[in-house]
């Protein structure tokens, strides 16, 4: 299963590089543009209240964010914080984390490179004892186009605490950049042959060996249709266990801008939790929102959801359905097929 998980990882990055284009390169030719001011984001946020019925009800609002510049041709500098907000009535649980870093790049280029790096992180919760770490981290990163790069990352980090624990693992990703070269102008909405896509491939072998899955893929179909699948797999290699997440989608669009574009989507998913011995969960649902185009390639979605799961029955007892509605903002990078030369 290891090999099986790496090799797809692979395949995933390679036949990115190989059998796509983003978003309608510059003219005058992104490549020999410098990388500097190009700043790499991430974001994703949700609020949720999972159980209306609870007396007072528990509402959660966790999300993490980062923002990762080119300061110079050889560094790169970024933040990356996470936190977590849990309250029931007057029990109030705050929980976060802070991470400063720093890679340098030793060559020279300006699309494909190695990068070795430094991380600092503090953290802290509610009636907890705070915590640290630091780790070193090396890569490559290659850009697709000005505003997506295909990241390949190993890492170690070691954190103090309560317990010393060490963490070691190795990542594929897309990652977004705007600003400095992949401050694209967005002069059109896209169409057939424009999809948007996500990779995050993880495999953690200290102190487990676990691996992660997450990817999508929505092609538009017109300016105003699009369909789409998201996948996640968890594999946990020590226990023989895994779970999955896999939903299908349709959105349309009301394409009345090229930077906000209101949509409404439905969706039907399939799940099945780590121990659950193959018994999957089913839903379905809406989700209603906005999509706004930070750059040319990449896009913020900020959408309400609202998701039901039927009745269920285990044995001869019967678990009545619920509903569950959150709010949700998440990035995508975009890409567009290659066209023959």
């Amino acid at each position: 299963m290891r090999v099986r998980l790496a090799v797809l990882a692979a395949a995933l990055g390679f036949s990115a590089i190989r059998a796509v284009h983003a978003q309608e390169r510059a003219a005058a030719g992104w490549r020999g543009a410098s990388l500097v001011g190009s700043t790499r984001i991430a974001f994703d946020a949700t609020y949720d209240r999972p159980n209306d019925d609870s007396d007072p009800p528990v509402s959660l609002f966790g999300g993490t964010a980062a923002a990762v510049r080119f300061v110079s041709p050889h560094w790169q500098l970024g933040v990356n914080p996470s936190w977590e907000w849990v309250s029931q009535g007057s029990r109030r649980y705050y929980s976060g984390a802070a991470v400063l870093s720093a890679n340098y790049l030793p060559l020279t280029g300006d699309v494909s490179r190695p990068y070795l790096g430094v991380t600092l992180l503090q953290g802290g919760a509610t009636h907890a004892s705070g915590f640290g770490a630091w780790g070193v981290q090396g890569g490559w990163i290659h850009f697709l186009s000005p505003a997506v790069a295909l990241r390949a990352e190993a890492r170690y980090r070691e954190y103090s605490g309560s317990a010393r624990l060490e963490i070691a693992d190795v990542l594929l990703t897309f990652d977004p950049y705007i600003f400095g070269r992949a401050n694209e102008p967005v002069t059109k909405l896209p169409g057939l042959g424009v999809f948007d896509a996500a990779v995050f491939a993880d495999y953690q072998y200290r102190p487990t060996h676990t691996g992660t899955l997450d990817a999508s893929v929505a092609p538009f179909l017109t300016r105003w249709l699009q369909v789409g699948t998201t996948a996640n797999f968890s594999f946990y290699f020590d226990a023989s266990d895994g779970a999955h997440y896999i939903e299908l989608f349709g959105r349309g669009y009301l394409p009345i801008s090229t930077r906000v574009l209101p949509f409404a989507e439905f969706f039907g998913a399939n799940e099945s939790l780590s121990g659950s011995n193959g018994v999957s969960n089913r839903s379905h649902g809406e989700r209603g929102g906005v999509r706004t185009y930070l750059t040319s390639g990449v896009a913020l979605d900020v959408a309400l959801q609202w998701r039901r799961f039927p009745a269920q029955q285990q044995g001869k007892v019967v678990f009545a359905g619920r509903d569950e509605r959150s709010i949700g903002a998440t990035l995508t990078t975009q890409f567009r097929v290659a066209r023959p030369r």
